[in-house]
């Protein structure tokens, strides 16, 4: 059924108008899509900061690795270091163990009889006093008093 408002057409429902509503709709609707859509250049300034941003980041990891760097070579070099005083005390310790090996060979030498030696050392006889033994047992003390009297 048909009532009167229904039946009613006005101007706005003529042919000529029917377009442009949906147009009218169209385009607002679009307006808005395209003003919610960041244009090209606010795109591009963004992508910028973003790549601004990862640069000064990227830059901050790189100084710390340079600093690492530089801590590991001082800790190389440190090490190094230890490793020459160490080897230089051992040297040390070495030279020091065999001048008194010397000393003592030196020593030991100088008392030990070689068949050189003995050849070249008085041969101790009765007719000599012998060292540390009592008085009046050699010959030459007796003889000595004798042509003494």
């Amino acid at each position: 059924m048909l009532t009167a408002q229904s039946a009613y057409v006005g101007p706005k429902d003529s042919v000529s108008n029917a377009g442009s509503r949906d147009s009218f709709h169209t385009r607002s609707v679009i307006g808005f899509h395209t003003s919610s859509t960041p244009s090209a250049e606010a795109r591009s300034a963004a992508k910028k900061a973003a790549l601004e941003a990862k640069a000064a980041t990227l830059q901050k990891l790189h100084d710390l690795e340079i600093e690492e760097l530089r801590i590991k070579q001082r800790k190389a070099e440190i090490q190094l270091q230890a490793d020459i005083a160490e080897a230089e005390a051992e040297r040390q310790v070495f030279e020091e163990a065999e001048v008194k090996e010397n000393r003592e060979r030196e020593l030991f030498h100088r008392n030990e009889v070689t068949p050189v030696r003995a050849a070249l050392e008085p041969v101790k006889s009765a007719s000599t006093p012998m060292e540390g033994g009592p008085p009046g047992n050699s010959i030459d003390e007796t003889v000595m008093s004798s042509q003494g009297k």
